[in-house]
């Protein structure tokens, strides 16, 4: 019904009879992304709220491969590819309010656009640029 871009092979080995399927299979991400997760640093600066902005927040759907929250002030949609440690998020779509001060969802949608890898650990979530720690969220 679809094309995916791995292939799977499976042996199964009853009574000394070796039976081998294969197909194709697609990678399924790492459950533990489910939910909402609240920003709590960014660029090595810790994410207080204020007036003028809302604190940033993702919102993971592993099944369908996206990714929806709020970037400070506007709301965000973005696909999302996942691969073992590595991450990648589309360019986001963003919805158009107006703010005040969008300088924290200015820093907000250009750190993301530049994750390339993370690591879960518990409720935290690590989201890196090569080796350098660029955003910790925290789940809800």
């Amino acid at each position: 019904d679809k094309v995916y871009p791995y292939k799977a092979l499976v042996e199964m080995t009853q009574m000394n009879k070796i039976t081998k399927i294969s197909g194709c299979a697609t990678y399924l991400m790492n459950k533990d992304f489910d939910g909402k997760w609240m920003l709590s640093q960014i660029n090595n600066k810790k994410v207080v709220e204020n007036e003028q902005t809302v604190i940033p927040f993702l919102d993971f759907d592993i099944e369908n491969n996206r990714v929806s929250g709020n970037a400070g002030c506007n709301g965000l949609s973005s696909l999302i590819w996942v691969e073992n440690k590595n991450i990648k998020f589309s360019e986001p779509i963003l919805t158009k309010m107006f703010c005040e001060d969008l300088s924290m969802e200015e820093t907000f949608v250009k750190t993301l656009k530049e994750i390339t890898n993370y690591k879960i650990q518990g409720a935290r979530l690590n989201l890196y640029k090569g080796e350098s720690l660029e955003m910790i969220f925290t789940k809800q």
